[in-house]
């Protein structure tokens, strides 16, 4: 019962993305630094419902020790970092350059963009590499293990930097 009521909740936030996705993309908007960055957000978000929904369905379907459900649940993570990363990058954005139209501000944010690159290549590399196991009973379907765990740390990472 709570395995479906998880897809349950992702369709309806599938169709909730498709709705933004589609909303942004068909009325006209200023093209600048942060339209463009959250085109991309909506659009990585969107991709990581369709790989959330794919894991979960490979995972039924196919089972845990298939390299296709390893594969496709690394690709998730993947998307997961990425969004964070540009989550990361657009908040700071935002607040930081937008805000002030500083050279300091501009400077500071070059110097935070180039953290969250390197953090977001550690992370790509850490979930190739790391091995990620699966739970998959009646009482829900998830994954763990030291690759979902270097998306944690780097969540953690990145939500800590844009408090600082």
């Amino acid at each position: 019962m709570l395995n479906n009521i998880g897809v349950i909740l992702i369709a309806i936030s599938l169709v909730y993305s498709l709705s933004i996705n589609f909303l942004f993309f068909y009325k006209k908007h200023i093209n600048n630094y942060e339209t463009k960055i959250f085109s991309i957000l909506v659009v990585t978000n969107l991709v990581g419902l369709i790989l959330e929904l794919l894991c979960i369905a490979s995972l039924r379907l196919i089972g845990s020790s298939n390299i296709l459900t390893v594969m496709v649940n690394k690709v998730f993570l993947i998307s997961i970092s990425t969004f964070i990363s540009l989550w990361a990058i657009y908040a700071i954005y935002v607040t930081m350059v937008d805000q002030n139209k500083k050279t300091n501000a501009e400077k500071l944010y070059q110097n935070a963009k180039m953290i969250f690159a390197c953090l977001y290549i550690i992370v790509i590399l850490s979930i190739i590499f790391l091995p990620i196991e699966f739970y998959n009973q009646a009482d829900g379907t998830y994954s763990f293990g030291a690759s979902p765990n270097a998306v944690y740390l780097h969540s953690t990472l990145c939500a800590t930097i844009c408090s600082l």
